[in-house]
């Protein structure tokens, strides 16, 4: 059992930032316990907030169709054009409330385990902060190191996020590659499932519809959970994770084959919750290609894995939902369908239950 960040990936912030300073790593920060951060060059602009290769699965060659829904649009594109934003994980410079209120959020986790990795969690995204603070306290230097320090600096907060992210897509490609092809047997092997399981958690939480989510709620003493949310949704998706993972044993995992006319969409929230108000039998629906979709039904007995068969109902009641929990697109081979789908209320229930 593997997940969690016991320490920041390899490469060395602190060396770099010592070379352009001219000056031994300790003096800029504890190298020993932060030992690995990141350097980072040529940071992808253009950052995912859903998984370019879950996305191939609904390309017709390499290019998907895409509903965008605020300026009803219909476009045709390579995968790396949609569900994307500029710089969409860059971090913020903290302060010292906001890394009290982090340091509080990380201690509240429900497990000693939870406790322990959204601590690390808290040290290796805040790293930045610190380093910021520490070379401003040391003597001023030219402007030629002031620019290449803020450089470094710069190029981290903006690449922290989405190169831990291709970390957790590398860790869930094998499985995604399973359910591609109606495999879902490795949900009874705990060994094999706990990858899995953070690997949803961090799905569910890394999108945009969830960044603009939180910018509803309010928090004391004035801070900006926009602000946070870069580094504590990854909190959060450990904490949807873990719950994946404690309740596995009680949770049925439901491969849909759809061989309707009507192929399963997705959105750019790719895992919903198809009873988000029945707790604490929620049931998690994750869209897998346009003939196979993951129900996840939690509450149920025992561990098990089965195959269903879904009505063309079915699957434009599951689509509609994909739409109804989406920000602004949704995504499938057809962009007539799209459309359609996109000229019906949001909030319309055209069924009795899940």
């Amino acid at each position: 059992m593997s997940y969690g960040p016991s320490v920041p990936p390899r490469g060395n912030l602190m060396v770099s930032l010592a070379c352009v300073w001219k000056t031994d790593t300790s003096v800029l920060f504890g190298v020993e316990e932060h030992e690995g951060i990141f350097v980072f060059e040529n940071v992808a602009k253009n950052q995912h907030y859903v998984w370019k290769h879950y996305l191939l699965a609904w390309a017709v060659g390499d290019r998907v169709t895409c509903r965008r829904q605020r300026d009803r649009s219909t476009i045709t594109t390579n995968p790396k054009n949609i569900a994307s934003s500029r710089y969409f994980y860059e971090l913020a410079e903290f302060s010292d409330l906001e890394l009290q209120y982090l340091d509080n959020v990380a201690k509240r986790s429900r497990t000693e385990l939870g406790r322990k990795v959204n601590g690390n969690f808290v040290d290796m995204f805040t790293v930045t902060t610190k380093l910021r603070r520490l070379v401003a306290s040391l003597p001023p230097r030219d402007d030629e190191t002031r620019a290449q320090t803020e450089e470094l600096l710069r190029n981290a907060e903006r690449g922290l996020g989405e190169s831990w992210h291709v970390l957790i897509e590398h860790k869930g490609t094998p499985y995604l590659d399973r359910l591609r092809t109606g495999d879902a047997s490795f949900w009874t092997d705990a060994d094999e499932a706990i990858d899995f399981c953070f690997f949803l958690g961090a799905q569910f939480t890394r999108t945009a519809r969830m960044s603009k989510a939180v910018r509803t709620v309010e928090l004391p003493l004035g801070l900006d959970l926009a602000r946070l949310w870069p580094l504590e949704s990854h909190m959060w998706g450990t904490e949807i994770g873990a719950g994946f993972m404690q309740n596995r044993a009680t949770t049925q995992a439901t491969i849909l084959t759809n061989e309707t006319s009507v192929p399963f969409i997705t959105g750019d929230q790719p895992i919903i919750n198809l009873r988000p108000q029945a707790d604490p039998k929620s049931v998690f629906y994750y869209p897998i290609t346009p003939k196979i979709a993951l129900r996840l039904t939690i509450a149920e007995p025992g561990c098990s894995v089965s195959t269903e068969t879904v009505s063309q109902f079915e699957a434009e009641r599951l689509n509609h939902q994909m739409f109804e929990w989406s920000d602004d697109q949704i995504y499938g081979v057809d962009g007539d369908y799209l459309e359609a789908m996109t000229n019906l209320p949001k909030t319309e229930r055209f069924y009795a239950d899940c």
